[in-house]
């Protein structure tokens, strides 16, 4: 997918290489990444506390990234773009 309008960047660039910048600039915070499907978040005190698949977890900040799938109308032209 094409990223448009991104601050700092004059050209488009796609999905995947800007999450792999902003993987890349969090690692060089020593940053600890974890990677897990949450089931449950608990966002009225902090630290915030969550539910995960491969265990529970507290942060002070939270990034939810859900994802996204494309909704197609049934158009002929969907197929070419």
């Amino acid at each position: 997918t094409e990223v448009e309008n991104w601050p700092g960047d004059p050209n488009d660039l796609t999905g995947p290489l800007l999450m792999a910048r902003m993987h890349e600039h969090a690692t060089k915070f020593e940053t600890e990444i974890i990677f897990d499907h949450i089931n449950k978040v608990y966002l009225q005190n902090r630290p915030f506390r969550l539910n995960g698949d491969n265990g529970d977890y507290t942060c002070d900040a939270l990034i939810i990234a859900t994802g996204a799938s494309a909704r197609y109308l049934g158009l002929p032209s969907e197929e070419a773009f």
